[in-house]
């Protein structure tokens, strides 16, 4: 509840039960010997600054191009303008990358190491300013276990976690009383998600073959990081800067073929053939992401007009009909009418979805 409602911006409709709902949470999880502190401000904090910053910086292109007034922006926005008004003139993902890299996010991080939680809560940047001990910032095993208990209860997949989060979880599967008693949380709060030894030892596995997802890839962020800001870009319909992100991203990790297929994801919006090139091109050399390659296909060819046989022909296969990983794709129903709405499936639920919308526009 404290992640997600922090994610979500203050001055959206229901902003005062948001505050009471993280406020509420966070007297929870103290009670629970889990510190407020730790969670928010070591856990949450890098996250928090990058989705300000996503927002200051979407809201001063909008201002710069004569869209908005600045005057009409929500306080919390105008707050935190002058903090990058320092940027030159350029287009939004020029902005957003300076913003990301600049002394903006320096104040911002300064803020979240300072500012009184109920301000942070709201984002506001005149905060009251307290001074914390070291012992009020983490959990009483250091940085990683703090990190370790965050992952293991905001991340369903393990695959997200942290490598030291997966080495304090295989540690715990091994020697629960010991390793609670080192992080400084009790065995019965750990033990309410139960992992097992060998979904520890395959994520694990899988991380040693792949690209870490603990290596930063771009402005501090690691690949999963800046997926998430490719999510949060797109839903506020900031697209170019979406793009410039994921291909800056992608130059910058050219081993990663998720920021590679997030980069060709995007281009559907506006370039849908080239987007569709740049997929059969991966799916050349990564035929192991056929099923998430072949539903963007079908996404291209629905931009393009393509013939509903094509399509119908690419979702048949089983690979692909079949497949349970998780993907934020194009809703079908908004993509046939020629709209994008960004959304998170199952594969398998995408195509049974999309094979039902065809049928009806037969």
């Amino acid at each position: 509840m404290v992640h997600d409602g922090l994610e979500v911006v203050p001055w959206a409709a229901g902003g005062f039960h948001r505050s009471v709902l993280i406020t509420s949470a966070l007297a929870r999880l103290g009670e629970r010997g889990i510190l407020a502190d730790a969670i928010v401000r070591l856990c949450i904090g890098p996250l928090l600054a990058r989705r300000v910053t996503l927002h200051v910086v979407h809201a001063m292109a909008a201002t710069r191009r004569g869209v908005v007034d600045a005057d009409a922006l929500p306080r919390q926005l105008r707050g935190w303008l002058t903090a990058f008004a320092h940027l030159p003139d350029m287009d939004e993902s020029g902005l957003l990358m300076s913003a990301l890299t600049g002394p903006g996010i320096a104040e911002l991080n300064q803020w979240i190491d300072e500012a009184a939680l109920a301000h942070l809560i709201v984002w506001r940047r005149d905060a009251q300013r307290v001074q914390l001990e070291p012992a009020d910032r983490v959990l009483p095993g250091g940085v990683d276990a703090t990190r370790w208990i965050f992952d293991r209860f905001t991340k369903t997949r393990l695959d997200e976690w942290r490598t030291a989060s997966l080495q304090w979880e295989l540690a715990f599967l091994d020697r629960p009383e010991a390793v609670c008693g080192d992080a400084g949380v009790p065995v019965r709060l750990v033990a309410e998600r139960p992992v097992s030894m060998a979904m520890v030892v395959s994520a694990l596995a899988r991380r040693v073959c792949a690209a870490s997802s603990d290596a930063e890839v771009l402005a501090g962020m690691t690949a999963s990081e800046v997926m998430q800001e490719l999510v949060t870009l797109t839903k506020v319909g900031a697209f170019d800067a979406a793009v410039g992100l994921a291909a800056r991203a992608s130059s910058a990790a050219p081993a990663s073929v998720e920021l590679a297929i997030a980069h060709a994801f995007l281009r559907i919006v506006r370039h849908p053939g080239a987007a569709e090139t740049e997929l059969r091109q991966i799916l050349r050399s990564s035929p192991g992401q056929k099923p998430l390659i072949s539903v963007n296909i079908a996404s291209c060819l629905l931009r393009q007009q393509g013939s509903i046989d094509q399509i119908s022909e690419l979702l048949g296969d089983e690979d692909v009909a079949k497949s349970d990983k998780l993907a934020w794709l194009w809703a079908p129903e908004p993509l046939i009418e020629g709209k994008l709405l960004l959304e998170e499936y199952r594969i398998s639920d995408w195509v049974s979805e999309m094979t039902y919308c065809l049928a009806r526009a037969r």
